[in-house]
């Protein structure tokens, strides 16, 4: 039995034990995913919009608190033959648009890399169990999701692909590195570093994280596993990205046309910002349009759009 949606309350009989959660749109509904440590993750499920299903999509969002629910029927909307699993960290509620720097005490103190990387896992891990299908998984990565997926993969052997969008690829220490250069912000990011190599308590809040946070940011590894992967990736972003410098984008990509050019689909939009939103355009759809065509015949078209690594 697959969650059907309903306008105020779905009865999860079947494969929820019963429990009844609340829908707040028309396809997404809430439903709830053990952590793995007796704590409860509020995730948000879609069936496919066309029967049969071909894959299921494991979405893992970026590293703010706003939910994906208000927007999510109209951002998935190309990935029609697809069932959609959006994961949430702990204290985000999947039906609220909360501004980044809005964002709770509680989010803010529980938010760690290797926390939520455990916890995307046993939610994911929970969630298969109970969907009862053998469908091959794609995990799709958006911001900072794209740097968890190293780390859960190993939990989700149906993988067939990885999506990574608005993520650079390289480990997140030298994205900043390259962003942060000049003037004000190299200094503000010189001394973060400094903070993080001092004795300071992991629970100290410096720059709407805490050290904890900071710490595994500067020794998360990401590139050289994407790299060593024999999966087909598909990275998408914008060249107008104000948080992730085109140039992480481009060297990352360079190295994996080098690497894994068979396998490897690099989607760069001249005009987008980092969600790939333009004045006029929503490019996320030209991205979930590679992925169905994936679907169908297990190879990357890399479009119009593909950028040019050469």
């Amino acid at each position: 039995m697959p969650w059907v949606p309903r306008t105020f309350v779905v009865c999860l009989i079947v494969l929820w034990s019963s429990s009844c959660v609340a829908a707040h749109s028309l396809g997404f509904v809430e439903i709830p995913l053990g952590d793995g440590s007796g704590g409860v993750l509020r995730g948000l499920y879609r069936d496919a919009l066309q029967t049969p299903a071909s894959y299921l999509a494991i979405v893992l969002p970026g590293s703010g608190c706003a939910g994906f629910g208000p927007i999510a029927d109209q951002y998935f909307r190309g990935l029609v033959s697809g069932k959609v699993l959006i994961l949430s960290k702990h204290f985000v509620d999947p039906w609220r648009r909360v501004p980044a720097g809005d964002c709770g005490r509680e989010f803010i103190t529980h938010d760690d890399l290797e926390r939520w990387s455990e916890e995307a896992a046993n939610s994911a891990d929970d969630a298969l169990a109970r969907l009862r299908d053998r469908l091959p998984v794609i995990l799709v990565g958006i911001s900072e999701g794209g740097e968890m997926l190293p780390r859960i993969i190993s939990r989700i052997p149906q993988t067939s692909a990885l999506v990574l969008i608005g993520s650079a690829g390289l480990d997140p220490a030298k994205v900043a590195a390259m962003k942060f250069r000049y003037g004000k912000e190299h200094d503000a990011w010189t001394l973060l570093i400094a903070e993080a190599r001092s004795k300071s308590p992991n629970k100290k809040i410096v720059q709407g994280r805490t050290l904890k946070y900071w710490r595994s940011l500067l020794t998360w590894r990401v590139s050289d596993f994407l790299q060593r992967s024999e999966l087909p990736i598909l990275q998408a972003w914008g060249a107008k990205d104000t948080l992730v410098p085109d140039q992480a984008y481009m060297s990352f990509a360079r190295q994996m046309h080098d690497a894994n050019p068979d396998s490897y689909c690099a989607l760069r939009f001249s005009d987008a910002d980092h969600d790939l939103q333009s004045v006029d355009a929503d490019y996320i759809q030209e991205v979930w349009r590679e992925l169905e065509q994936f679907a169908k015949s297990q190879n990357w078209s890399c479009g119009s759009q593909s950028a040019t690594l050469k």
